[in-house]
């Protein structure tokens, strides 16, 4: 496959994702406050949004078909054993799972603490909504325009100048964002850099099959899918983790005015950690990732000389 076309394919994934993300940001909590008593919104509201999605993966599976080959691939069989083998010998994949690792948990960190920042440091828990639609409108300007920088400078550096604009941003906001406008700002900032990591994940992982099968002469997407989502599967479960160690080490107490240790273990959270881990993605990657646009255009030119 054409590298830029699986850029753009790439793009277009992150697109229906943060679709999602934005509607369930903007409209959950006005389906909640539809209820007088919130513990009845909330989970109402969950399982409004858990149908629908449910709906549309059935709308999916009825109405989505594999395209047809007719030139079947020459076939090839190989135990597990070899699969894993093979996993061992992929280099570039092991990177880009461990920037993943980086990227994910911090993205979904900064979710999980966004609103105990409005609330506890903005105290206007309203700003939410508003960050959520503002900041979601960047990150598709960010996916629409990754692949046209991929196509100037090549996906590890677009992925890499994607990490300092995120980095930037969410250490401009520790100092400055103490307010609602200047808030917003920022994170439209951070998220627009985010999309172009975000965007590029699966074409990376798409340019890895090729790497192994090239490496070892054993095609195992399977394996290679699979360990690269256990990777993001991780940092969510780090995700969930890290926010409520920190809160807690911190003396957070919940509907209460917060203590300046309390107050600094949010911000930390919200800035300090996205902008730390990205900044580590930038030195991983840059040093450690070799399967560059001329490499795996090598690989394919040797790989169809076969």
């Amino acid at each position: 496959m054409n590298p830029n076309e699986r850029a753009e394919l790439s793009a277009f994934r992150q697109a229906g994702a943060n679709l999602g993300l934005l509607i369930t940001t903007v409209g959950f909590m006005p389906v909640v406050l539809l209820f007088d008593n919130p513990k009845i919104g909330y989970p109402a509201a969950a399982a409004i949004f858990a149908t629908v999605g449910i709906l549309l993966q059935i709308y999916s599976y009825k109405h989505i078909k594999e395209r047809h080959v007719e030139l079947e691939p020459k076939k090839t069989s190989h135990t597990i054993k070899d699969s894993y083998k093979a996993l061992v010998k992929n280099e570039p994949l092991f990177i880009v799972s461990l920037v993943n690792l980086f990227t994910i948990s911090a993205y979904n960190v900064k979710l999980a603490v966004q609103v105990y920042y409005c609330q506890y440091v903005l105290h206007n828990v309203t700003i939410v909504s508003y960050m959520g639609f503002f900041s979601m409108g960047c990150a598709f300007f960010g996916i629409a325009l990754a692949p046209f920088v991929q196509r100037k400078i090549g996906k590890k550096y677009t992925y890499m100048i994607g990490c300092a604009i995120w980095a930037v941003a969410d250490l401009l906001a520790l100092f400055f964002a103490h307010n609602a406008v200047l808030f917003i700002v920022f994170a439209c900032l951070a998220f627009f850099g985010n999309a172009f990591v975000n965007s590029l994940n699966w074409a990376l992982i798409s340019d890895c099959v090729e790497y192994g099968e090239w490496k070892t002469g054993k095609r195992t997407e399977g394996i290679v899918y699979s360990f690269f989502t256990f990777f993001r599967k991780l940092s969510q479960a780090v995700a969930g983790f890290i926010p409520g160690f920190v809160l807690s080490i911190s003396g957070y107490v919940p509907n209460a005015v917060q203590s300046a240790s309390a107050i600094f273990g949010i911000k930390a959270l919200m800035f300090i950690y996205p902008a730390a881990l990205s900044i580590l993605t930038i030195v991983v990657f840059g040093f450690f990732y070799r399967l560059t646009e001329k490499k795996y255009k090598e690989i394919v030119t040797e790989m169809n000389s076969r």
